[in-house]
């Protein structure tokens, strides 16, 4: 069966169009997935990581998995590579399939493959290690002379093992299909061929348990294919058994197998495939988590105009999201403008407690890197990186490390991460240029981005304590009245809070950040503060317009008769401070 000549539309026009089909998936449907994938990775182009990653069984997949991870930065071009990589593995199926009707079942192996990458924790070496079990059972099936073939096919299972990891025996149950469908067929020097074959490639993971330090039952699950070491790999493995076991199918009938038409191909497999996206594929695809991807990969790239831009479409689905979008707001000087347009969760949703994973804590560093918090936003980046699951470093985590010990003038520290960073493929050119301002106090001064953070950061010291929040902002912000974000999360932190009489105190405190107006929200909480705490409540209180305070009027009204009612009063005034503070 190996060496069936193949219908061109079989063996090329079907991989182009899964090709374009994952393409358009990852690169425009389900793209921050794959940022996902290379924040947590550190790719170096150094020999000593290498030889790190190749050391380990399944090393060397594992290596070129990471490798193409890289590219990942850029969804569009790792979509497409991603894609050539399934495409080829379905190419080296069909190969085993022949012209018959079994070929259309060679659809099965990407959908698998696709069901398996839906899962953020799913690493691309597995699939590079499928691919590799492929070549490498095509290479040594090409050996025309028997002994040969059968020789360099024991000395190779090993290598298989240790290049690939445990999916090495696909390539074995490949090379034993083969040796089956080459003259004179099925002998006893065949079978027994077969069997040793099988049993060696059963055996090496106990075989070298006592050589490696790892679990003995990751020997047999593969150490590198999931993020985490005890991660189910059942869906890894069912792409690797749909792609060993369909050729077996093909050989049992090959007898009963007659050509079909290239197009009732076409429409075979494209049927098969339309019905493997809903059964195999929809199931598995995690938009709600896609969309939390998406919040963190914008704030990564710090594109506030594009996060409140989405959040018109994709409103923000749990605090993460929200925590991005409040500091969208604040960038672009309408967070006392439109906060209460979207779902508050309370501070949670502006300065999110630590939590120990390798995500959340980045979004919530990046709010503290804004604001001015260098030190806390310090610690949550390297929390993050210590909580990646399968022990990588991360290229993002560098990257901020980096730039807040140059901000903090810790340039030792900083030179560590952006020499480690001139390795890189990505974020070279980037540690280039910071490297140049290591010690020039001037440069660093007149950066547009690091000189203001300088300038903001608390300049004493202080401590983290993320049950009083207010207190922490207002630390910061009394250290340097001229920081606005400072100013306008304590402010938050005091509407989110309700704690109407400190909104009140910072307001007054201000002697150095100017408004054309005050932002409405903020208007709203002076008019409700004014209204609980002044007797005359019908005099408009400084700064805040007369409408502001009618609406307040109507508000109440409306509050007390439809109390029962809360559709109504959230249609009618949801996005109000007032409804915020009623109903929180």
């Amino acid at each position: 069966m190996g060496h069936t000549k193949q219908s061109g539309y079989t063996f090329y026009i079907l991989p182009l169009l899964t090709t374009l089909a994952l393409w358009l998936f990852f690169g425009f449907y389900y793209p921050h997935h794959l940022h996902y994938q290379e924040q947590f990775q550190l790719f170096l182009l150094d020999s000593e990581y290498a030889w790190e990653v190749i050391s380990w069984p399944g090393g060397l997949a594992d290596y070129i998995g990471r490798f193409l991870t890289q590219f990942f930065l850029f969804a569009k071009i790792g979509a497409a590579l991603l894609a050539v990589l399934i495409a080829s593995v379905q190419m080296m199926t069909a190969r085993q399939l022949g012209k018959g009707w079994l070929s259309c079942l060679g659809v099965l192996p990407p959908l698998l493959a696709v069901r398996l990458l839906c899962d953020e924790n799913a690493l691309v070496g597995g699939i590079v290690a499928i691919l590799m079990a492929q070549l490498s059972a095509w290479c040594i099936s090409a050996i025309g002379n028997a002994r040969l073939r059968r020789a360099i096919a024991v000395v190779c299972t090993p290598l298989f093992y240790w290049a690939i990891g445990p999916l090495g025996i696909v390539a074995v149950v490949l090379i034993a299909i083969d040796e089956l469908t080459k003259d004179p067929g099925v002998t006893k020097g065949a079978i027994s061929f077969i069997i040793m074959l099988l049993a060696l490639s059963l055996a090496l993971p106990a075989l070298l348990e006592s050589f490696v330090a790892v679990e003995p039952q990751y020997m047999y699950s593969g150490i590198h294919y999931m993020r985490s070491h005890g991660a189910d790999t059942s869906s890894l493995w069912y792409v690797g058994l749909s792609v060993a076991i369909l050729p077996i199918f093909a050989l049992a009938w090959k007898k009963g197998i007659s050509p079909v038409s290239p197009w009732k191909t076409l429409i075979l497999s494209l049927v098969l495939a339309v019905g493997g996206i809903f059964t195999l594929v929809k199931p598995a695809v995690n938009m709600k988590a896609e969309h939390v991807m998406a919040y963190d990969f914008m704030a990564r790239m710090q594109q506030w105009n594009r996060i409140q831009q989405t959040a018109i479409s994709t409103p923000p689905n749990n605090a993460l999201s929200t925590t991005v979008l409040n500091l969208a707001l604040v960038k672009s000087g309408r967070l006392g403008k439109k906060m209460f347009e979207y779902q508050q969760k309370g501070t949670i949703g502006l300065l999110p407690p630590f939590e120990s994973d390798a995500m959340s804590p980045l979004a919530t560093s990046e709010a503290y890197y804004q604001i001015g918090m260098i030190n806390t936003a310090q610690r949550f980046t390297f929390e993050a990186q210590e909580a990646i699951l399968d022990y990588q470093k991360s290229a993002r985590c560098y990257k901020r490390l980096a730039e807040t010990n140059l901000i903090n003038g810790n340039y030792p520290v900083a030179r560590k991460y952006l020499v480690t960073l001139q390795k890189t493929l990505f974020y070279s050119d980037w540690a280039d240029q910071t490297l140049s301002l290591l010690g020039n106090e001037e440069a660093i001064d007149n950066h547009p981005e690091y000189g203001l953070l300088r300038r903001n950061c608390i300049s004493y010291d202080s401590f983290y304590n993320e049950n009083d929040y207010i207190g922490m902002l207002q630390q910061l912000y009394l250290s340097n009245r001229s920081n606005r974000l400072g100013f306008e999360y304590l402010l938050a932190a005091c509407l989110l809070k309700k704690d109407l009489d400190m909104f009140v105190n910072v307001w007054g405190m201000n002697d150095a950040i100017t408004y054309e107006a005050m932002p409405t929200y903020f208007q709203q909480a002076l008019a409700l503060w004014w209204s609980i705490n002044k007797s005359n409540s019908e005099q408009t209180p400084p700064g805040v317009g007369q409408d502001i305070t009618i609406g307040l009027m109507n508000f109440v009204r409306d509050a007390q008769k439809h109390q029962n009612n809360s559709e109504w009063m959230k249609k009618h005034y949801g996005t109000t401070y007032w409804y915020y503070y009623l109903t929180n």
